[in-house]
């Protein structure tokens, strides 16, 4: 395999995974929109899955990874944002 072999071959496992992610992504905004919509209080529920999730990543290990830390941490906040933009 040469270098431009190898390239396409990581270039389509990026997309492949990255794809996979989006698609999640979409899933479980829905889920977590709908969970909140059928609360009394969906902005408090929705902030208390952010603490509860928040704290899960402060017992990981990745939470000693810095840049994975904060990398994690900006997904997790802009996954809610958007949750909460979209109402």
């Amino acid at each position: 395999m040469d270098d431009e072999e190898a390239w396409m071959a990581v270039r389509e496992g990026l997309i492949v995974a990255q794809s996979r992610a989006i698609a999640c992504e979409f899933i479980l905004r829905e889920v977590v929109r709908d969970l909140a919509s059928r609360r009394e209080d969906p902005h408090e529920y929705l902030a208390t899955l952010f603490e509860r999730i928040s704290a899960l990543l402060d017992l990981s290990p990745l939470a000693d990874e810095k840049e994975v830390d904060a990398e994690i941490r900006d997904t997790i906040g802009r996954f809610f944002a958007h949750i909460q933009r979209q109402g």
